[in-house]
């Protein structure tokens, strides 16, 4: 397997341009359960990839606020969420207002907490663990940059590089 990334300071990449947060609060299942997924992933990455493994989990919690006006879809989602087993709490302004004091709450109908399985981790130091592990198992890193594709029989036979070279594949996965 060989990587070609255009970007290996990867300060130009949608990673290192994440907040990398982690929130149950979604209003369909899917996303509800990837984050699920996401956060039972990362709370358990030591054990898959050893007690070097920190990616700066933080379970802090999300307050996911309403209006007046979309009140009940927030009552909605809650519950969704909730059915689906996420730690969220249904609040009411003056719940709010004292968890929150600093909160502004008069225009609003509430919020959804998350007291647990919510927070952010650091996408950086994930995606160097991922590069890292990668290597290990022996992955190739090129930092150059795929210019064009070349086809034989209908089928990928390789790539060319920004560099000149060219790496023969019959598969290719832009990522």
């Amino acid at each position: 397997i060989v990587v070609v990334e255009k970007d290996p300071s990867y300060q130009w990449c949608a990673t290192g341009r994440s907040v990398a947060s982690i929130r149950q609060q979604f209003s369909t299942p899917e996303n509800i359960q990837l984050s699920q997924f996401g956060w039972q992933y990362f709370s358990e990455i030591k054990a898959a990839y050893g007690p070097e493994a920190d990616v700066g989990l933080v379970q802090r919690g999300y307050a996911i606020m309403a209006s007046a006006e979309g009140g009940d879809v927030l009552r909605g989602n809650v519950e969704l969420q909730r059915s689906l087993g996420a730690d969220v709490k249904l609040m009411a302004p003056a719940a709010l207002k004292a968890q929150f004091p600093w909160l502004a709450v008069d225009d609003l109908a509430g919020a959804g907490w998350g007291q647990s399985g919510e927070g952010w981790v650091d996408p950086h130091a994930h995606l160097q663990l991922l590069r890292k592990r990668a290597i290990a198992q022996g992955v190739t890193y090129v930092a150059d940059e795929v210019v064009g594709a070349e086809v034989a029989s209908g089928a990928v036979a390789g790539v060319r590089l920004a560099s000149g070279g060219r790496i023969a594949t019959g598969l290719v996965v832009c990522a």
